[in-house]
């Protein structure tokens, strides 16, 4: 734990054949960004770099192992102006700054090596392909247009799932309730479509369980099925009573 920074807590010790229990935080880049998130390692041989999301700046920078940081990509979750969009947007205090949640968020890689991504903004599950296109993977259900992808996670069968949730009144939103999606075969079904609070995704490293984040202090767990959907959802964490600041 670095000087002012938050912990990791680790729950089982096969953690620490991924990251050593002596690693240190170190600090990339300080008082820069309005909303960091949705972090991800593009390898390239032995070395690579990183990607993640500027929520604020509405743009995905690139920070390389020589320090040097970049944008790259621009307008990664709004793609018009806010008036075009119809945008009426989330507005987030993040410690210094209120900042408008338009941009990207989470953000993976297939096994092809495109991005995919939540753009908060244009309310959709974008992909990038290999010649830089833009393909939406989804962007309404039902007919109504998505609330605000947050997070996803991508399965090895190709599944993705993603969390959309909406807060309070926000007259653009069209969808009543918080959810979360799945994306198979181009299709979009709604796993859970009264969520609370849906944030963070991720799956266990056999596929057999799926977290997600809840009511702001709920760590859930679900169990997979074959055919991607999920059931038996049950609390994996509460933190209601850890005083602590910050959620999962």
């Amino acid at each position: 734990k670095a000087e002012g920074a938050h912990s990791i807590v680790r729950l089982d010790p096969a953690l620490d054949q991924i990251v050593a229990a002596d690693a240190q935080f170190e600090m990339l880049q300080a008082d820069y960004f309005g909303i960091s998130e949705g972090p991800v390692w593009m390898q390239q041989g032995r070395t690579g770099y990183l990607l993640f999301s500027d929520i604020g700046a509405n743009a995905i920078y690139k920070w390389s192992p020589d320090r040097t940081l970049s944008v790259f990509m621009e307008k990664s979750g709004l793609s018009g102006d806010m008036a075009q969009a119809g945008y009426d947007g989330y507005v987030y205090f993040n410690g210094r700054l209120n900042v408008g949640t338009f941009g990207s968020n989470g953000i993976v890689v297939d096994p092809q090596g495109r991005l995919i991504f939540c753009a908060q903004g244009d309310r959709a599950i974008i992909r990038v392909e290999k010649d830089g296109k833009r393909t939406v993977l989804a962007d309404r259900y039902n007919g109504k247009r998505l609330n605000r992808p947050n997070d996803l996670a991508l399965k090895s069968d190709g599944a993705i799932y993603f969390t959309d949730p909406r807060q309070g009144n926000n007259p653009s939103m069209e969808l009543a309730s918080s959810a979360v999606f799945l994306i198979k075969d181009g299709a979009l079904k709604a796993l859970i479509d009264d969520y609370r609070g849906p944030n963070g995704v991720a799956f266990s490293p056999d596929e057999k369980y799926l977290y997600l984040t809840a009511a702001g202090k709920l760590l859930m767990r679900y169990d997979v099925q074959p055919d991607d959907t999920i059931s038996n959802g049950r609390i994996f964490i509460d933190m209601n009573d850890d005083k602590a600041p910050g959620n999962p």
